[in-house]
């Protein structure tokens, strides 16, 4: 608790409870969907239901559920299967592109890896486990499978895996907009091999997906449900994080020096992400460190911009941490300097004024101009090649007036 809290609650009449004025009927929803199956390589595609009149959406509460099947015995998924499983996301509001990322997987888990140790121990239904239950999940028969092992406990109460499809509409109150079928998902699963791993010697298989629902909670109450449509008549504002994977490079081990230009034009440039896995990763967790010993940052032809003398290798965690640190109420700064040197590593360049999550468009304007941010990268030599993913995050923003969607930009 901190002193400024202490004060507050030591002012005469200081009450902690609050009057609500929520009033309405709490409903945990499960909507059949049409496609019951998916399989590797499909794009899965999810409508948001329309609600009823009276009812708006709880934020953060939909999920894709589903039993997560092995076509063999001798295979467990890799950590992080939801991510896993959502290679590459892309929204559409209202038809129009609100969000489109083919590298989702890849950043997605790199983002869950700085969630504390007791937020990532209670997600075994997004597949974050020790292997042992992710074998039993897998049904995987190297698996140890003790009736009293605390492992075969778990995994009986945890039939249905999910996939949280909170994106966008996270962080914005109750939601309920002109029409709520005009909000969609679409899933691009992933082959086999970015998935799996088998037993030594034996073959991989494939993986399906079978009795696929969409849960989500709402309220139903008429007064709130009318207050939320007002706000989407008078004018809503939804901001959110846009990430795009620009692209993969390949990085020779004995590579000492690399350039990376970067031109595509965005109203609030956050960060640059630099991700780097082996060429043919089988740790879905693994981030190799790079030897990075400097980044020099051009933008717009402005060189030492953001770092007066590069970014160096000292600083590359704290950067790292200032940026993925801060991106939700549920990080506790669980990645420690020592595990991410060894193999949860990335180099974050941040371009935003303030390192708070919750203040929007303070990254840096970019016009497009061949100019854009040229990045000059001085390391080491590694042990292995590696696969260096660049990705470029931005404010998203969505305006909604008069009932319908009035632009989309990032």
């Amino acid at each position: 608790m901190s002193a400024n809290d202490r004060n507050d609650e030591l002012k005469p009449g200081f009450n902690r409870t609050k009057w609500s004025v929520i009033k309405g009927k709490r409903l945990f929803n499960t909507t059949s969907l049409l496609k019951k199956e998916a399989h590797p390589n499909d794009t899965y595609y999810v409508v948001m239901p329309s609600l009823s009149p009276s009812q708006v959406l709880i934020p953060d509460t939909m999920n894709l559920t589903f039993k997560f099947k092995c076509s063999n015995t001798k295979s467990v998924f890799q950590n992080n299967l939801s991510r896993l499983l959502c290679d590459g996301l892309s929204v559409r509001v209202g038809g129009e592109v609100a969000y489109d990322n083919i590298g989702e997987g890849i950043f997605e888990r790199y983002k869950d890896l700085w969630l504390s140790d007791a937020k990532r121990e209670n997600m075994i239904e997004y597949g974050i486990a020790n292997e042992n239950v992710r074998k039993l999940m897998s049904k995987d028969d190297s698996a140890t499978t003790s009736n009293k092992d605390d492992d075969a406990l778990m995994v009986k109460n945890q039939e249905f895996m999910k996939i949280k499809l909170g994106k966008i509409l996270t962080g914005h109150g109750p939601y309920a907009p002109y029409d709520m079928s005009d909000v969609e998902y679409r899933i691009k699963l992933p082959e086999s091999k970015k998935v799996m791993n088998a037993q030594s010697g034996e073959s991989l298989g494939d993986y399906k997906l079978t009795d696929i629902n969409l849960e989500f909670e709402t309220i139903e109450g008429e007064e709130l449900t009318q207050s939320v449509k007002d706000g989407f008549e008078v004018g809503r504002q939804l901001w959110y994080d846009y990430t795009t994977l620009l692209k993969t490079l390949e990085w020779s081990k004995s590579s000492t020096r690399e350039v990376i230009d970067i031109n595509i034009p965005r109203k609030s440039m956050k960060s640059i992400v630099l991700l780097c896995t082996k060429k043919n990763p089988t740790d879905s967790e693994e981030f190799v460190n790079a030897e990075v010993e400097k980044v020099k940052v051009t933008i717009e032809g402005n060189p030492n911009s953001v770092y007066s003398q590069g970014l160096v290798r000292s600083e590359v965690y704290n950067e790292a941490r200032r940026f993925f640190g801060t991106t939700n109420d549920l990080c506790n700064d669980n990645l420690s300097k020592l595990e991410f040197l060894k193999d949860k590593y990335a180099i974050v360049v941040d371009l935003r004024t303030v390192d708070d999550e919750n203040t929007v468009h303070s990254g840096r304007k970019l016009i497009g101009t061949q100019s854009g941010v040229l990045l000059e990268i001085e390391k080491l030599a590694t042990t292995v090649d590696l696969l260096c993913h660049v990705f470029v995050v931005s404010d998203g923003h969505i305006v909604i007036s008069n009932g319908k969607l009035q632009k989309i930009e990032y």
